[in-house]
């Protein structure tokens, strides 16, 4: 039977070729050792086998792993015969506590553990459709072990692989059909298959599409400065897994798969994973996705050569140590901030530090509701949509595309991201993001200004993660958040501090989302939510109070400008926010500014030392 085979001729009868007639009709590039093509087109599959390794071996760089890269995309397995031989091969392992010793049971080597798997492969791969990642364990296997593998095991999975390989090749969709995870996994098979099929006629020119492909998808997600936009963080691993492969699967030939510029972007692509990335190795905002991180990024650290004094390596060190369940060393004074905004990728990252433990909040603003994801103590508070309602009248706002990142400051201090919506007329709603390093609390807040002058209310629903609790202050209207080793203290600031006090807002739990209620008669209103996580006062008397805020010695209404006082133990605070341009500089409890925002910390003689200060 003839049939041509090779990546540039359809692949349609494959499957009915005896062994021999699969080799006499394999197509090879000119530069194909002639011994191996002549075993080939005599149909002798021992010796042709026996030259594969040969060549593969003088061609392929680098040692022999200690796992299988390919089982971080594990996410698609659904045949039992392949997940029973990927646990066999890599079984779960579960940190160990503080002071706990290790298992003294080891693995068996490489070489014998793989061979269950590759017998898997083989029984998997008879089906009509291989799973994706069923090809990719194929070929990974065959590139950095196929000369080790018996030629039982090792005809069957390079003859069912390359079929599958070849039929992979015609099928690509354009770049814009399909999400840029998939596009970089379709790139790492066409790679990867181009290198373990190295003689096979088309591998060059498939080597360059994938080439082509791979530089695709890591540069059109991506920010000048490797920032991720907003929407490729719910599959950020499986985009991020497969161009780090690849990249390790083309120095291992000798390759460059990225030019400079484009080898540092992926490094800080990295980096900023690893700002994103928690203790259990789950990234911020991604939805639930069970990928472990930390694996990748710490191949990353050593593939991309960070140095020791690179932060995020630090990062990652103080990440595995809290995954191992040791104490941390005490962090260093921050020299480089932790961090990160960009108004192209629709991502802000505020972050106190660059510990496992280090607060951090990432908000993703690209949606209609801006998302968000609250972690203290390395432990997720607040995780999802951050759901806004505003009604004029019995009218609601409508909200627009995405929201606009107006104001970003990162000082020693304290991290500051503004976000703004434009309504009709001159209506604006801002969502204020404030972390503080020093003094280690949160603002989270909603501004409405320009509305028309008439009833105004707001909702915003800030979502629990799972396993957070709310419990409620003995005698007063502020509250618990905490997670575990996560413990808070919110105050609604505009609600009265006393219960006794009558209010017609509401701070309450509905539905696993802690819910804060306003409403006021004018043009505006602020709505601010202060979580405090100091350790220290944890136990600390506190109290609020709503000021005054004065222009010229005139009281300026509440819809002109807002400000609070907040005392937390021996600690004091104050937040001032303009709803309307001021003709002069105000006076709040003492404290005259012409700015728009200020969120400052009362000292010993009452003066107010600035945490953060926005002009008007």
């Amino acid at each position: 039977m003839s049939a041509e085979l090779s990546f540039r001729t359809p692949v349609t009868v494959s499957a009915l070729l005896t062994e021999g007639e699969f080799l006499q009709n394999l197509q090879f590039e000119s530069s194909a050792p002639r011994e191996l093509v002549a075993a080939a087109q005599a149909g002798d599959v021992t010796k042709f086998g026996r030259l594969w390794r040969l060549h593969l071996r003088q061609r392929r760089q680098g040692s022999l792993p200690k796992s299988l890269l390919s089982l971080w995309s594990r996410s698609d397995v659904q045949d039992q015969l392949l997940l029973r031989a990927i646990e066999t091969f890599q079984p779960a392992t579960s940190p160990r506590r503080r002071g706990q010793k290790p298992a003294m049971k080891r693995l068996p080597p490489f070489a014998i553990r793989a061979q269950g798997l590759i017998k898997a492969l083989i029984e998997s791969e008879r089906s009509p459709e291989p799973s994706a990642l069923q090809t990719l364990l194929a070929l990974e296997l065959l590139w950095v072990m196929g000369d080790r593998i018996p030629q039982r095991f090792w005809w069957p999975l390079w003859r069912q692989t390359l079929t599958a390989e070849l039929a992979l090749s015609r099928a690509i969709a354009p770049y814009h059909e399909a999400r840029h995870d998939t596009h970089a996994a379709v790139g790492e098979w066409q790679l990867l298959g181009s290198l373990v099929f190295a003689e096979i006629k088309g591998a060059t020119a498939i080597r360059r599409q994938a080439t082509k492909l791979l530089g695709q998808s890591l540069t059109t997600p991506t920010d000048s400065d490797g920032t991720p936009h907003a929407e490729l963080l719910p599959h950020f691993t499986d985009w991020l897994a497969p161009l780090l492969r690849s990249s390790l699967w083309s120095q291992q030939a000798g390759h460059s798969l990225f030019d400079p510029d484009e080898q540092q972007l992926l490094s800080e692509a990295a980096e900023k994973a690893v700002a994103l990335c928690r203790p259990d190795g789950r990234l911020a905002l991604m939805n639930g996705s069970p990928t472990n991180a930390l694996p990748i990024l710490t191949f990353a650290a050593d593939i991309l050569n960070w140095s020791n004094a690179n932060p995020s390596r630090t990062a990652l060190r103080s990440l595995a140590l809290h995954a191992a369940g040791q104490k941390e060393t005490r962090p260093s004074a921050i020299s480089v901030m932790p961090s990160n905004q960009s108004d192209w990728a629709r991502l802000a990252v505020l972050k106190s530090g660059w510990t496992a433990g280090s607060a951090t909040v990432t908000v993703a603003h690209h949606q209609p509701l801006p998302q968000l994801d609250v972690t203290i103590a390395g432990i997720p508070l607040i995780h999802g949509a951050w759901e806004l309602d505003v009604r004029m009248g019995d009218t609601g706002l409508e909200l627009a595309d995405e929201w606009s990142c107006v104001c970003w400051e990162s000082e020693p201090d304290a991290d500051y991201a503004e976000l703004q919506m434009e309504g009709p007329g001159k209506l604006r709603v801002e969502r204020l993001v404030l972390l503080s390093r020093k003094d280690q609390f949160l603002l989270l807040a909603d501004s409405v200004s320009g509305a028309p002058h008439g009833p105004l209310a707001l909702q915003s629903r800030f979502p629990l993660a799972p396993g957070a609790a709310v419990s409620w202050e003995t005698r007063l209207r502020a509250g618990r958040l905490e997670h575990g080793a996560a413990k808070t203290r919110f105050l609604p600031l505009e609600l009265p501090c006393d219960p006794v006090h009558s209010t017609p807002n509401r701070c309450e739990l509905r539905e696993e989302a802690l819910v804060l209620e306003q409403q006021c008669y004018g043009q505006g209103l602020l709505a601010p939510l202060i979580i405090d996580f100091h350790p220290d006062r944890r136990k600390a008397l506190i109290d609020w109070k709503k000021l005054t805020v004065s222009e010229s010695g005139r009281v300026c209404p509440p819809d002109l400008a807002a400000g609070y006082r907040w005392r937390i133990g021996a600690d004091q605070f104050l937040l001032y926010r303009s709803l309307k341009p001021a003709k002069m500089p105000r006076a709040v409890l003492g404290h005259h500014t012409a700015n728009g925002l200020v969120v400052g910390r009362f000292d010993k003689q009452g003066d107010v030392e600035p945490v953060v200060m926005v002009e008007e």
